[in-house]
């Protein structure tokens, strides 16, 4: 199975939905979508949780590939 990256697990959930699921603002998944920054290194295992196995740690540090 291959790793989904932060971006499309945001892009294929929606901006809102995202933001809900992993209980943070919209604000905060857009600026990670852009790639403006990034989750807190202490807050991913968290976000990974929250995305009920959608994400992996991987997933915080890999880019997405055209």
């Amino acid at each position: 199975m291959e790793t989904k990256t932060l971006k499309q697990f945001i892009e294929e959930n929606g901006p809102d939905a995202a933001a809900q699921r992993l209980g943070v603002s919209r604000r905060a998944v857009e600026s990670w979508r852009y790639g403006a920054r990034s989750p807190r290194t202490k807050d991913i295992p968290v976000l990974i949780e929250r995305a009920g196995g959608e994400l992996t740690l991987q997933s915080f540090f890999e880019s997405a590939t055209a």
